[in-house]
């Protein structure tokens, strides 16, 4: 699943959270693997959607990795699309933090 391909419209992209728990009530039982990346709209005149790292854009990583928790197989989260460790770090650290305060934790 990647939930950023997915945020396609301005109701989707400011309710993520809420697209995400329909993503997973209708979808969740045959989720194999998961995408890790942001999305944000840049200012400007025309609606552009565009991938950023974890943490900076909006989509709602606690309703996403509660979740992926609830899926019935383990599920790998993938974070792409990064430019150096640094931003990997970043994102994965983004992550980790989202998933504590939702009471999920990590393998690996």
């Amino acid at each position: 699943m990647d939930v950023c391909n997915v945020l396609n419209s301005p109701t989707k992209y400011y309710g993520s959270g809420v697209y995400i728990d329909e993503l997973f009530r209708k979808l969740g039982q045959w989720v194999i693997s998961c995408h890790a990346k942001d999305l944000t709209i840049p200012p400007g005149r025309s609606l552009q959607f565009v991938e950023v790292i974890p943490g900076r854009g909006i989509v709602d990583y606690k309703s996403y990795l509660r979740n992926l928790a609830q899926v019935p197989r383990e599920a790998p989260l993938m974070l792409e699309h990064f430019n150096n460790d640094a931003e990997f770090q970043e994102g994965a650290n983004y992550i980790r933090k989202q998933g504590a305060d939702v009471g999920v934790t990590f393998v690996g």
